[in-house]
């Protein structure tokens, strides 16, 4: 039935929509969370160095 069948693809979109959606928002929070402790920083880069603040990064959870 072709009515079916698009019910159930746009099921699937709005289930990948919704997965989408919870990464982007914990991305986001992670992203607020450097920007809320890195604001109170008095780190300073090095001559040719990069911002100090990337390297206090864990390079596991970039």
């Amino acid at each position: 039935m072709p009515c079916g069948f698009v019910q159930e693809l746009l099921q699937e979109k709005i289930q990948q929509l919704e997965t989408q959606i919870r990464e982007m928002a914990s991305f986001k929070a992670k992203l607020e969370n450097y920007r809320d402790r890195w604001a109170t920083t008095t780190l300073q880069p090095k001559p040719g160095g990069i911002c100090p603040l990337i390297e206090t990064l864990d390079p596991n959870n970039r």
